[in-house]
């Protein structure tokens, strides 16, 4: 079976069919027939978005289309990163929300990181500053300054 190829089309069309083409309006004025092997080589260059030419001595110019811009390719990454930090601000305010509402944050006190004892050496945490400061005058022997 013969096949013609349009490149205004970007398509083939079986020769055998030409009057239907025609009757509809639809047969085009640009084709050109190609071999088997030239049609698999069309249609893979079509499918990667190519350039097709025909040159003057028969043979098909194929060009690559070019490659896709920075920003097109990394575009679902960065959205993956947002959505990522999202979660995790939100997750963040939300313990920041709990500690508000626990009275553990948000008055301004200076807090100390203390090692704890009797725990795992390197477990901290944060104690006011005031609450050290009075344990320092409670435990202070009468008559010397905290």
């Amino acid at each position: 079976m013969t096949t013609l190829y349009s490149n205004k089309a970007r398509g083939f069309f079986p020769a055998d069919m030409q009057a239907a083409y025609e009757a509809a309006g639809t047969w085009p004025a640009d084709g050109v027939e190609v071999t088997p092997e030239d049609e698999a080589k069309l249609r893979a260059a079509i499918t990667a978005g190519a350039t097709i030419r025909k040159k003057s001595g028969g043979k098909w110019d194929i060009t690559a289309p070019p490659p896709l811009p920075f920003a097109v390719l990394a575009a679902p990454y960065l959205a993956s990163v947002r959505q990522t930090r999202d979660a995790i601000l939100n997750r963040l305010a939300g313990i920041g929300f709990a500690a508000m509402a626990d009275g553990d944050a948000g008055n301004g006190e200076l807090h100390a990181w203390v090692e704890l004892d009797h725990q795992w050496p390197g477990m901290f945490r944060a104690v006011p500053l005031g609450a050290i400061e009075e344990v320092k005058k409670a435990a202070a022997p009468v008559g010397c300054p905290a």
